[in-house]
């Protein structure tokens, strides 16, 4: 008898966005690094974070993060493109929607430097709308 394969809804194994039950259920803490942004995102279902993900897009991301206000944070990542030259984004973490997504253009900025203190400012208005 032959096995049959296991249908999933998409691209994570819980099918896209996060697995059954976990929605919202993870949130990133007022002052949160790289580890619990890693966490959470695994724990909802997401591979932004595997090993394989990261080396295809040859990707990397800091140790620093930036809480939202609402239980997400911002982070800087960098990927290297074809022309070999390393660039920086924005990401945030939205913890109720389960996912990640770019603030502005992707790869916008030349320096990691840049981009940290953008993401700290863009951080510290977010978390201000929220008080």
């Amino acid at each position: 008898m032959a096995r049959r394969k296991k249908r999933g809804f998409g691209g994570t194994r819980y099918g896209k966005g996060p697995a059954p039950g976990i929605r919202g259920k993870c949130e990133i803490d007022e002052y949160p690094d790289m580890g619990d942004v890693k966490k959470c995102a695994r724990e909802c279902g997401s591979h932004w974070f595997d090993k394989d993900t990261m080396r295809f897009f040859k990707s990397r991301v800091g140790s620093e993060a930036y809480a939202d206000g609402k239980g997400g944070a911002y982070f800087v990542s960098s990927e290297q493109g074809p022309d070999e030259i390393r660039r920086y984004s924005i990401q945030h973490f939205n913890a109720k929607k389960c996912n990640i997504s770019t603030i502005g253009k992707f790869q916008k900025y030349k320096t990691g430097a840049i981009a940290k203190r953008i993401a700290k400012k863009i951080s510290a208005k977010a978390s201000k709308r929220r008080k």
